[in-house]
């Protein structure tokens, strides 16, 4: 039997170019990779070699066309991939680790809210979850779409114990280890500094609080970005990290202690970990 990357050549040959594009836009190469998949589905349906069973197989062809530091990213997340589901070899079948290699999310966004059973299986058994929502919406009647919150819930409680333990060992686990690590710097640029004030200020609103905020991300090569925020001072007061020069060397020396704390002391994840103090 042929391998699969020559029987659908062609087809992989036309997205590799725009894949290679898609460079630090896991969103979008996602989106692609479902593509890919699309395309070479009505092929397999008439006997011919079929497509492994997960994205990972359809990243190690787009590889070797990948810039160097590129490379290094897509690495990480199949690593990190593996890492979740436990495996090192290939496995195109339908058990738990399977599962949930296949629906594991690879964006940053989709770990802003802390998964649960419910959301887990979600994405576990998105096929089922996806056809029973079909059957009870008219996806051409725009009033019916707001019910898919009741219909989800609809769809869960029924579901079998098995099925239900299952996403709950799931939702811990991805809580647990959170988003690939070759997405967190461009979540970090994007989204730390609008969340680190969204938080000053609710516990300033709420608590009539200031606080100070540390924070540090591993950047690669040993290195790691710093940033301080704090509540914005009040009645014409300097910020705190600006009020003294006792004040800065507070701040100076706080960064310092927590840079020699993270390069020194390894945690759960490694040595270097995002951070706030």
């Amino acid at each position: 039997m042929s391998d699969w990357t020559e029987v659908y050549s062609e087809i992989l040959s036309s997205y590799a170019g725009k894949y290679k594009d898609a460079s630090r836009n896991s969103e979008l190469r996602n989106e692609i990779l479902a593509e890919v998949k699309f395309d070479i589905h009505p092929h397999e349906s008439f006997g011919s070699v079929p497509l492994p069973n997960n994205f990972r197989a359809i990243r190690r062809v787009f590889l070797p066309g990948l810039d160097p530091e590129d490379q290094d990213d897509e690495i990480a997340v199949m690593q990190h991939i593996l890492a979740v589901s436990g495996k090192r070899v290939e496995d195109p079948g339908e058990g738990e680790d399977a599962r949930e290699e296949q629906a594991r999310p690879t964006k940053a966004g989709d770990y802003k809210k802390a998964f649960v059973a419910s959301t887990a299986a979600q994405k576990l058994f998105k096929d089922e979850m996806d056809a029973y929502d079909r059957e009870r919406q008219d996806t051409k009647d725009p009033k019916t779409i707001g019910k898919r919150t009741k219909i989800v819930q609809e769809w869960w409680e029924p579901l079998s114990d098995d099925k239900k333990a299952e996403a709950g060992r799931v939702a811990e686990k991805w809580n647990k280890l959170g988003a690939p690590e070759a997405t967190h710097d461009l979540y970090w640029r994007k989204n730390l500094p609008s969340m680190a004030r969204d938080f000053i200020g609710t516990v300033h609103r709420t608590m009539g609080t200031h606080v100070m905020m540390f924070v540090a991300h591993e950047a690669g090569e040993g290195q790691v970005k710093m940033a301080v925020f704090e509540t914005a001072p009040g009645d014409g007061k300097k910020a705190f990290t600006e009020s003294s020069e006792p004040s800065k060397g507070w701040v100076l020396n706080g960064e310092n202690i927590l840079m020699d704390y993270l390069l020194t002391s390894p945690g759960p994840c490694g040595p270097y970990n995002s951070t706030s103090v």
